[in-house]
């Protein structure tokens, strides 16, 4: 009885042996591959944006901004229209 516990204690170890090195192997790729994407975030905030960038950038911050009435009729009516609004209200 005994020379099997001591066979199964032996294969455990050798078992949590090989698992603990694959969990060593996991955690080293784990901290290569962080490594990796820190340096690329690093470098993609130094480096220069292209005019393509750039544009894209001007582009939708204006894309966000609230529309400007287009004539001077239109703004006058949109007054017209919160003026109207507030009369009801009160």
């Amino acid at each position: 009885m005994d020379g099997e516990l001591e066979t199964e204690l032996n294969l455990l170890k050798v078992r949590l042996t090989r698992m603990t090195k694959q969990a060593v192997e996991i955690c080293q790729q784990l901290e290569f591959e962080f490594e990796k994407q820190k340096q690329r975030n690093y470098d993609m905030e130094m480096k220069e944006p292209t005019d393509h960038e750039l544009r894209d950038k001007i582009k939708s911050g204006l894309e966000s901004q609230p529309a400007k009435p287009k004539s001077k009729m239109e703004s006058t009516m949109n007054q017209m229209k919160g003026g109207a609004k507030v009369r009801e209200d009160a």
